[in-house]
């Protein structure tokens, strides 16, 4: 089984040219563009071995914010070199506020 990657971006561009590259690479890949495409994907019963995110997405729903909602450790150091999958948890509080600033577009 190939590694599964999410790759997330707000250019539709980046998002593309990133996944070819790594489908090329073997990986298994889906795609999201802006944060409240990959809050959707990571939300649901899918899990990632990586996700790859541009943090500073302009939207209301950022890929930092998106991350600390479906992981709440994912912003702790200690954990940058460690391998885990993100799973549809998270930080309640983080998820509140994605799906507030969802409710107000």
């Amino acid at each position: 089984m190939s590694t599964s990657v999410l790759v997330v971006d707000d250019h539709q561009n980046m998002v593309t040219s990133l996944s070819i590259l790594l489908r090329n690479a073997g990986f298994q890949v889906e795609e999201a563009v802006g944060g409240e495409a990959s809050y959707a994907r990571l939300s649901d019963e899918a899990s990632y071995d990586v996700v790859v995110t541009d943090l500073g997405i302009l939207e209301p729903v950022d890929g930092e914010l998106t991350l600390v909602a479906v992981h709440p450790g994912v912003d702790e150091p200690e954990d940058a070199g460690e391998k885990e999958q993100i799973e549809p948890e998270g930080h309640p509080a983080a998820r509140a506020t994605i799906e507030e600033k969802i409710g107000q577009q």
